[in-house]
């Protein structure tokens, strides 16, 4: 499904810009929007917020990698809502060719903090080849980084927003496209659009008021979750075989 976005008209902000804005440890609010209902959203906020600038215009395009244990442990850990509970992953930024080792760990206030290591795009696949890399998974891995191995690769484009106090961001990911590690099967979701609200505590945000206003309510979403249930059909599926109905429902009413 192709949707012209009306992001022309936004002012933009460059990377270096947003230095001040990297909020490292935060709130996440998420949204699942209607592909066909972004081009409104857009519209709605252009006046308020900076774009980010990429070299496709306003448009980064990402591949992202999730790594897990043998058993799936952190998939198992969302699944059944413990926390603190950790993601690690490495990610291109395919517009400037950076390429980093991240772990995220979310704690039991509702708060993410995000660590990273720049690697080379070489090492997308084996972060372990990196010293820095590895010495953050050895230190701040829940898991003996030895046993963790590529589970889910995700493509997909990002517009990434900043209000003009520069207080908080927002980014909308759109075109997902999954690819299982372990068994080659894929999947994706062109229908919808994740738009990730984030911020340092709890300040209104005129983002938050135009979904509201649309009657678009937070939600939770989990692009690796996601990806690992559409392609690997053997996995206990739990509370989450709800969310995958309620995923299906909205995109048979809006196709």
């Amino acid at each position: 499904m192709t949707t012209s976005l009306p992001i022309d008209s936004f002012r933009t902000i460059t990377l270096s810009e947003m230095q001040d804005v990297k909020l490292m440890n935060r709130t996440d609010t998420k949204y699942i929007i209607p592909i066909g209902f972004l081009p409104s959203v857009l519209e709605s906020c252009k006046g308020s917020y900076f774009l980010q600038k990429s070299s496709a215009g306003g448009t980064t395009e990402y591949r992202t990698l999730y790594f897990d244990t043998p058993g799936h442990d952190s998939y198992l850990l969302h699944l059944h809502g413990r926390e603190p509970r950790q993601k690690l992953r490495t990610r291109i930024y395919e517009d400037t060719g950076d390429a980093f080792f991240e772990i995220k760990t979310k704690g039991n206030k509702g708060r993410t903090k995000k660590r990273r290591a720049q690697i080379e795009v070489v090492d997308f696949e084996n972060f372990l080849a990196n010293p820095d890399a590895r010495d953050l998974a050895k230190n701040k891995s829940r898991w003996d980084c030895n046993v963790l191995s590529p589970s889910v690769e995700i493509h997909f484009s990002r517009l990434t927003l900043v209000n003009y106090d520069k207080t908080e961001r927002v980014t909308i990911d759109y075109q997902l496209n999954f690819l299982n590690s372990r068994n080659g099967a894929s999947a994706s979701l062109p229908e919808i659009a994740i738009l990730e609200l984030k911020r340092d505590g709890r300040k209104r945000s005129l983002m938050q008021d135009i979904l509201l206003q649309m009657r678009i309510f937070p939600t939770r979403f989990s692009k690796y979750c996601t990806g690992l249930m559409l392609t690997d059909k053997n996995l206990p599926k739990g509370r989450f075989k709800l969310r995958l109905i309620q995923l299906n429902k909205l995109i048979d009413k809006y196709a």
